[in-house]
């Protein structure tokens, strides 16, 4: 499940520099002592950080990142999860088949996204979310993780059960939350 940093990133080590910021590509090659040109467009600086940066200083730069990402995405989905009106999670959905809409209340139509997640086999699982950072980046966003948060806490899965992103440190975050959560619950 989790090995060293975080598991199932999805990506080559070209895509995942291309969900970096210019600004952490530049701070990349400043680490590891690499001239960099000031006015390189992101695609050349992607490019020059492939030729000119050791691989696996390029992938631990990366998962570092990508865990800070994660865990700052299992706290603000918590914040979403917690919201009855905020994510709308679909009554016919499965163990193998969740989806939701994430609908803040007074928010517009581009505030809203579509989010799901589908266990294609026993131990995989494909998230989507219509929101930019999902589909721009690539990445597993807040509101997907809400949903998560959602499902665990409603068990309708277990997390030993869950084949996407995951820290060490969001898991232990997840199961103290989703505990809290199903104590309150178990109180009233």
């Amino acid at each position: 499940m989790v090995r060293d940093g975080i598991s199932a990133v999805s990506g080559t080590l070209e895509e995942r520099l291309q969900r970096l910021t210019v600004e952490s590509l530049r701070n990349l090659c400043r680490v590891q002592k690499v001239p960099v040109g000031a006015e390189l467009p992101k695609r050349d600086l992607v490019r020059h950080v492939m030729r000119t940066v050791r691989r696996q200083a390029a992938e631990q730069f990366c998962a570092e990142l990508e865990a800070q990402q994660l865990a700052e995405d299992a706290r603000k989905g918590l914040r979403y999860a917690q919201g009855e009106l905020t994510l709308l999670v679909d009554p016919a959905s499965t163990r193998d088949d969740v989806r939701a809409l994430f609908a803040p209340p007074g928010s517009s139509r581009e505030d809203r996204h579509k989010v799901g997640f589908a266990k294609p086999t026993q131990k995989s699982i494909r998230t989507w979310c219509d929101c930019i950072e999902s589909t721009k980046r690539g990445a597993f966003c807040a509101h997907q993780m809400a949903l998560l948060i959602r499902c665990l806490s409603a068990e309708l899965f277990d997390l030993d059960e869950w084949y996407g992103p995951m820290t060490a440190e969001v898991r232990s975050f997840l199961l103290e939350q989703v505990y809290r959560q199903m104590l309150r619950r178990k109180r009233r």
